[in-house]
């Protein structure tokens, strides 16, 4: 599993272009793992955030993700990736 409880993550993926539209690139916060009948063989996290548009034309600030979908976002994980230059020093 990618997230866990108290995580915030950024929805990454979505089951279809007009679902991607309402919800890819979000930041929610998962809760608890969530058994969803729509993602049956997923495990699932419920989450909150900013309430906004589902790709069914509610308006939600709740609902159920699947893992898969979310990236973490950890201070850890926020360095910056850059290799540091570094001098040679002449012995």
């Amino acid at each position: 599993m990618n997230c866990k409880p108290g995580d915030k993550c950024e929805i990454i993926n979505a089951l279809d272009a007009k679902q991607a539209k309402a919800i890819k690139g979000r930041i929610v916060v998962v809760t608890h793992l969530h058994a969803a009948p729509e993602f049956q063989e997923m495990k699932c996290w419920a989450y909150e955030g900013k309430k906004f548009k589902w790709f069914d034309g509610t308006h939600q600030s709740q609902a159920a993700i699947p893992d898969a979908w979310l990236r973490p976002i950890r201070p850890g994980d926020l360095e910056d990736e850059t290799p540091a230059v570094r001098e040679l020093e002449a012995v």
